[in-house]
């Protein structure tokens, strides 16, 4: 059916132009009556061969939008669209799983590592007390003023957390 109404707006546009050229060579002759006559046909039939030409355009745009709308709402069309929703539900489901996962290890990472660093800390200060008490206990035995370097390096190395430090000043008690 669209197929000839195009034949048909476009035998409308020939015939417009004929009786337009038509006109012109009626001007040419000196025809002034039929000039305006003619012109006046051609531009009429020039005006329903583009109001054809619109509402065949017009029509296959409402053709095509409502099929395309009539696809958008079928079944099977909201089939897929609920599979593809489920599926991309599925991933961040999945993807929210892993990162969930990720930062329980890094939680657990941190909470060893504090707990191991408290750890040191608890077993560097019974260290010192040891080699306090044993630095104590050889006090009659030591001069004053190695006494008191001895018990300063203690602290120190107490304060830096250097093991080695305070193994060196068991050593020297």
């Amino acid at each position: 059916m669209s197929g000839r109404l195009v034949w048909a707006a476009l035998l409308l546009c020939g015939l417009a132009m004929l009786s337009l050229l038509a006109g012109f060579l009626a001007m040419q002759a000196g025809l002034a009556l039929l000039t305006g006559l003619l012109y006046l046909i051609g531009a009429k039939i020039l005006l329903v061969a583009l109001g054809l030409w619109g509402g065949l355009g017009l029509f296959g745009l409402i053709t095509e939008v409502s099929r395309d709308l009539r696809a958008f709402c079928s079944e099977t069309a909201a089939a897929l669209r609920r599979v593809a929703a489920l599926e991309l539900a599925r991933r961040a489901a999945a993807t929210r799983r892993a990162l969930e996962f990720k930062q329980l290890q890094y939680r657990a990472a941190m909470r060893r590592r504090r707990i191991l660093a408290a750890d040191d800390r608890k077993q560097l200060r019974e260290l010192s007390a040891a080699v306090e008490s044993e630095l104590l206990a050889g006090k009659a035995l030591l001069p004053a003023k190695r006494f008191k370097t001895l018990r300063r390096e203690l602290k120190h190395c107490l304060r830096s957390g250097d093991v080695a430090g305070i193994l060196a000043v068991r050593e020297q008690v």
